[in-house]
């Protein structure tokens, strides 16, 4: 076609470069080259999200340690990102201030006992807090567990829907939504997700890769997965545009001339 003018729609996601320049002289200093920085929700895509999904309209949410990163695909394409200031740590934080017990403790317990649905638990059970200083344990209900986690789960998807909406993506999620990150294994935070967002949800599954242990085919390994899928889709963009038409011309010519 013949322009005069050529426009195109883009989707910028930015980051602070002091941060991201820490984050690059760590990884460094540990001995690893960093060619690129990448968006973790942008990589996890990689290994969790099928074509269909992104072409239908889908929201990846990465529930971390400290936030909640988030990207929605539409049409194939990113529609919106985003990140949520609250992570699976503020859950242990919860805990440990509601039941009285050390931060390492909390974290137990919510692994072991907790669960985003308080009413899920069983009203007789009971489970064994320890105090912190040198007072002895003690035996609490262990649907207190529940009651404290229950209202920040609620909290962390009734902002991301929020988020969403004032976006103007959330309609678009027909696909509805994927939790990945540590902090989506917590039991019941599908049913608090669906209920708050009303659209269906599920787990994020990485995609095997070969020789891959078994291990790592957990939700919380997605983002370091899907960042290897994405490095490896980079290094063969790369090259085919370091071996593209006109390297090959040049290539010829070169031959030709020798």
């Amino acid at each position: 076609m013949m322009a005069t003018r050529l426009e195109v729609r883009v989707h910028i996601v930015t980051a602070a470069s002091n941060a991201t320049q820490n984050v690059v002289t760590a990884v460094n200093k540990a001995g690893v080259h960093v060619d690129d920085t990448v968006f973790e929700p942008l990589g996890c895509a990689d290994s969790v999200l099928r074509a269909d999904e992104r072409e239908l309209g889908i929201c990846l949410a990465d529930l971390g340690a400290g936030s909640c990163d988030l990207i929605v695909f539409q049409a194939g394409a990113v529609a919106h990102t985003a990140v949520i200031p609250i992570g699976g740590d503020h859950f242990t934080s919860d805990l440990s201030v509601g039941m009285c017990t050390a931060l390492g403790e909390a974290e137990s317990l919510k692994r072991n006992f907790g669960n985003a649905v308080a009413t899920l638990i069983p009203e007789g059970n009971e489970v064994e807090v320890p105090s912190v200083g040198d007072r002895p344990s003690r035996l609490m209900p262990q649907r207190m567990v529940g009651e404290i986690l229950e209202p920040r789960a609620r909290e962390l998807f009734e902002l991301l829907r929020e988020n969403l909406r004032q976006a103007g993506v959330l309609e678009h999620c027909i696909a509805g939504f994927v939790l990945s990150g540590g902090a989506s294994r917590l039991s019941g935070i599908l049913d608090v997700a669906e209920s708050v967002l009303r659209k269906a949800a599920r787990l994020a599954w990485p995609m095997a890769m070969a020789k891959m242990p078994a291990l790592l085919a957990e939700p919380e390994f997605s983002t370091v997965l899907g960042m290897v899928y994405y490095g490896h889709r980079a290094r063969i963009a790369r090259g085919l545009q370091d071996g593209g038409w006109s390297s090959r011309m040049k290539a010829m010519f070169a031959k030709k001339g020798a």
